[in-house]
């Protein structure tokens, strides 16, 4: 005996062609909107970490104002040495009172 059918064969295949269609349809919306986020989250990113280091760049003055600390610095150090030295020239190598 032959098993009863519901549908027609031509109805059955157009019902599979059009869902075919709309997961395709949907598949390709998803990727669309994954490629979209993924994108946007990329170029977020990469924007404030541009802004981020143009932000970090000093300034010239910043710069002078950083070379002119390091050269009084450097000059306090060599004062203290040479009053270390100038302390230590005795013989006894005994500091003065």
């Amino acid at each position: 005996m032959e098993r009863p059918q519901l549908i027609e064969n031509n109805a059955k295949y157009y019902i599979s062609y059009s869902l075919n269609n709309c997961r395709e349809n949907r598949n390709r919306l998803y990727y669309i909107i994954f490629n979209t986020i993924v994108l946007s989250t990329f170029l977020c990113i990469f924007g404030i970490g541009l802004y981020y280091c143009h932000d970090k760049q000093t300034t010239p003055y910043e710069k002078y104002e950083k070379q002119l600390k390091d050269q009084q610095y450097i000059m306090s150090k060599i004062r203290e040495k040479q009053t270390e030295s100038a302390q230590n020239d005795n013989i006894t190598k005994l500091p003065l009172q």
